[in-house]
């Protein structure tokens, strides 16, 4: 049971990590030459040979207007904001193609970066793939609207690619971030102080040992055997009183996880920096106090301390200029995509499809 256990935990982190890849992705869905709404008739038209029927239930006929406005309301309003990141991505390309080796450099590096979180957590390449058919079905990424999300990224990336400067300054942080000393915590998230002081005094008295800030951890040779028993199954507990804690009411999107993150370096720039500096004052199985970030608050649970890799920045030099590239892209792509958002004029005509943007708006 404990290995099946860890196996579904491992899984769901790397989720969060696709998750996080497809960001971009997220705001778009069709291609950027076809366009969502020539995708859209193909695959109506398509159904039986019968142009409108796109169901039979119990021998009745469906047609596809009889759904139209449904399936508006319920995502209308997202594949009209792929369709304005479309038309005003084919403006800014002006007239420069997409080409189909471009998307498939886009899907062998997100099959690349998952890979490589899977090997991370004892998987392998089938479970990459598993992982991101998981992920696309969550978000309604079918066949036609994930190709199209690869072409767009594509298209971003084509865009934002040559502003992209990695310095030396930036590869000796990602080393340190990628092979320096990393910390294996649990997090949970909280909008107000209330909240986390109450999580937090909910963890404390679930563990059953009183103790705020943890304070079971043995260090050093004279620890005994009896010893280092009590630590680790004292720091088991505490660890699953977190994790149910926060799945009941943390606010971070680790939540469904327990609060489980990926393991973190304090000199990751990404977190926040009350965090990493809460982290490196705590040992192993240890509680923090509540952090203050700049939105919200946070509480910590220190699980491992990993070393350092042992590897030699020029070594994997090429590796953290790729990595760094990859994220200033992504950071990039997200940012043009809403600013293309914020530009577009969009008159919506349609009360099914108008209540449907409202909402994402």
């Amino acid at each position: 049971m404990r290995v099946c256990y860890r196996r579904a935990m491992n899984v769901n982190i790397r989720w969060v990590r696709v998750s996080g890849l497809l960001a971009v992705a997220g705001l778009m869905g069709a291609g950027a030459s076809a366009g969502v709404g020539g995708a859209a008739r193909r695959a109506s038209e398509g159904v039986s040979g019968k142009a409108g029927q796109v169901a039979i239930v119990q021998g009745v006929k469906v047609s596809a207007e009889e759904l139209a406005a449904g399936l508006m309301e319920a995502a209308g309003g997202v594949v009209l904001q792929e369709r304005v990141i479309d038309t005003m991505l084919a403006a800014r390309l002006a007239g420069r193609p997409i080409t189909p080796a471009m998307i498939e450099a886009e899907r062998a590096e997100l099959l690349r970066e998952v890979g490589a979180a899977a090997d991370q957590q004892g998987g392998g390449g089938d479970e990459a793939l598993r992982t991101i058919t998981r992920v696309r079905e969550a978000r309604g990424l079918g066949p036609k609207r994930f190709e199209a999300l690869l072409a767009r990224n594509a298209g971003l990336r084509a865009l934002v690619s040559e502003g992209v400067v990695i310095g030396e300054p930036e590869v000796a942080a990602g080393f340190m971030v990628a092979h320096g000393p990393k910390a294996v915590v649990r997090l949970a998230s909280f909008s107000t102080l209330g909240d986390s002081k109450a999580f937090r005094d909910e963890v404390v008295k679930a563990a059953g040992d009183g103790r705020p800030s943890g304070g079971l951890e043995v260090q050093g040779d004279g620890a005994t055997v009896g010893e280092e028993a009590t630590t680790v199954q004292a720091n088991a507990v505490r660890s699953l009183a977190f994790a149910v804690a926060a799945v009941a009411k943390s606010t971070d999107a680790s939540a469904t996880i327990g609060g489980k993150i990926e393991p973190l370096s304090t000199v990751d720039e990404r977190y926040p920096r009350a965090i990493r500096t809460a982290i490196d004052g705590l040992g192993v199985g240890m509680l923090s106090d509540v952090l203050a970030l700049d939105r919200g608050f946070a509480v910590v649970l220190i699980e491992e301390k990993r070393a350092a890799s042992g590897a030699v920045i020029e070594g994997v030099r090429g590796d953290i200029e790729r990595q760094l590239r990859r994220r200033q892209e992504r950071l990039a792509m997200d940012k043009l995509a809403r600013s293309m958002l914020a530009e577009a004029q969009v008159m919506v005509t349609d009360s099914s499809l108008a209540w449907s943007w409202g909402t994402i708006k």
